[in-house]
Parts: C-alpha cells; sequence; structure tokens
C-alpha cells in the first residue's frame, strides 16, 4: 500500500509467490516514496495483480483463408473428371494464372494429390496426371464391395427401432431421385451420378463407422469417369437408379441377403461401365 507522498516509478517485476500451497505470479512496480520535505527517501514493491486474479485469456482464432482447400478440391475434381487427360503434364505457372492464385497453393495441392495416387512428380520434369488402369478399378470396386456387404451385416443385427430411425435421409434421397426421373425425357447425369454418391456414403453412415466412410467417399473418386462419355445413355442411368432402390426396398423391408445380392450386382455393373470406358481409351484414361 502506497503512502501519502511524491513517488518515483523506478521499474516493475514478476515474482513467484506460494499461497496455499499454488505458486501465482505477481506483478509489482518499484517506486521510491520522496516526503514533500526531501526528509525521507524509502523504497517499495508494491503488487499491482495476481495471477489468480487474471481473467482467463481465450487464444486468438487462427484466421485462414480457405483458398488452399479450394484450390485442391478444383484441381481433384477436374483431374477425376478427365479435364486433364492420362500422363498430362500439370504446368504449375498456368494452373496458378487460371485459378488466380499464387504457385504456392498450387504446389500444395498437387502434393495433396500426389499423396491419394491422383498425380506423380517426377524429379526435375514436373507433374503428371496418373493414368486410371483396369487393375485400379477393380481394386477399388472390390473394397466397396467389401465395405457394403460388411455394412448390411451391422444393420442385420441393429435394433429395428433404432434402423428405422436411420432412414430418414436414405429416404430423402431416394424420394429427390425419383422425382427427377419422373420430371420428363432427358435424366441428369451430374444429378444421378451424385445420388450414386450420396447414397452409398449415407448407406455406410448407417452403420455407424466414421472411418469407413472417409474411405469410402475416396473410393468413390471413379465415379466422375464416365460423365458426359457419349455411351453413357438416359437407358443405363435408369437402370442404375432402379439398382439402388432395389437394394433400398430390400433393407426397408429388412430383406437383409436381397440387399446383399442387390448392391453385388449393382457393384458389377458400375465396374463394368468404368471399365468398358478403359478399353475404349486403350487400356488408360
Amino acid at each position: 500500500m502506497l503512502l501519502p507522498g511524491l513517488y518515483l516509478l523506478k521499474g516493475a517485476g514478476i515474482a513467484k509467490k506460494r499461497i496455499d500451497g499454488i505458486i501465482q505470479l505477481h506483478y509489482y512496480i518499484v517506486v521510491y516514496n520522496i516526503q514533500h520535505d526531501n526528509s525521507h527517501i524509502e523504497k517499495q514493491e508494491v503488487s499491482i495483480v495476481s495471477s489468480s486474479q487474471l481473467p482467463p485469456q481465450p487464444l486468438e482464432k487462427l484466421v485462414v483463408s480457405n483458398i488452399w482447400d479450394q484450390t485442391y478440391q478444383v484441381l481433384k475434381e477436374r483431374i477425376l473428371a478427365r479435364h486433364f487427360g492420362a500422363n498430362e503434364k500439370l504446368l504449375i505457372p498456368e494452373l496458378a494464372k487460371q485459378l488466380g492464385v499464387s504457385r504456392t497453393p498450387i504446389r500444395d495441392a498437387l502434393n495433396r494429390l500426389e499423396m491419394e495416387g491422383l498425380v506423380r512428380t517426377v524429379s526435375k520434369v514436373g507433374t503428371f496426371v496418373n493414368p486410371v488402369l483396369e487393375d485400379n478399378v477393380n481394386d477399388i470396386m472390390n473394397s466397396r464391395l467389401m465395405i457394403d456387404l460388411w455394412t448390411i451385416d451391422q444393420l442385420s443385427v441393429m435394433d429395428e427401432e433404432l434402423l428405422a430411425s436411420k432412414f430418414d435421409a436414405l429416404d430423402a434421397l431416394v424420394e429427390h431421385a425419383a422425382a427427377s426421373i419422373s420430371e420428363g425425357p432427358g435424366i441428369n447425369i451430374e444429378l444421378q451420378s451424385n445420388f450414386d454418391l450420396m447414397f452409398h456414403l449415407e448407406l455406410v453412415r448407417m452403420s455407424g463407422n466414421r472411418k469407413n466412410v472417409e474411405i469410402y467417399k475416396s473410393l468413390m473418386h471413379y465415379r466422375y469417369l464416365n460423365l458426359g462419355e457419349p455411351h453413357v445413355t438416359d437407358e443405363m442411368m435408369l437402370l442404375a437408379f432402379r439398382q439402388h432402390l432395389s437394394i433400398y426396398e430390400s433393407l426397408r423391408a429388412r430383406d437383409f441377403q436381397a440387399a446383399k445380392e442387390a448392391i453385388t450386382k449393382h457393384l458389377a455393373y458400375s465396374r463394368q461401365n468404368i471399365l468398358n470406358v478403359i478399353i475404349r481409351s486403350g487400356g488408360e484414361i
């Protein structure tokens, strides 16, 4: 506590003090008390505040632009949709110019895409789009089938009320896709492809295994490969929708064996469609 008089500030500091067994930081200032007649000068340390009195200081939120993720997503979609062809060299300056970003987000995106196996980097040469081969498709479709069948097994032992509560999203997806098909001639291929993605992801999500959802999403890349192909007809898309509907209706009826058979047939059909695209493209795409 300060006594009356004139004070001269000489410094400040922090000291550790143990109070009730707890070490606290005490902030103080050092002053000299000078009496009016200069007859006495006294040094004092005055506590300002202790750490126990300070309000908690939240961390400042990091401000991170999403330009990095946007760059990655755009390049990934263009590669998967084959706007860049198999073995095509990706020119970083040109990509940066087209997207209106610096080269750094482009390099970061290409590094991420290389980890996913979509591109490869040749030292001192550049980065190239990896071709999709027949073996790639077979591996992916086998993995999808494995997860789908495991998912149905999990649903088959689930409490009936719990299972019924998980159908809301799948109900809405099927209803929306059916309405789109019934609108008239000319099926929206992109919309039905997105329905295919969301249907399978929602089915896997119903099992409650979030990691499988992440894995399955990465396995759905090649659904893009036949978009816009002249050989993809309305009849093919309609058949694919009917296959999804068969899976859905079997699950709704709790006929899990029928659901397994339907999903196996559907994935075999999807596999062959993609392989046909690869064959027409000379063995790779």
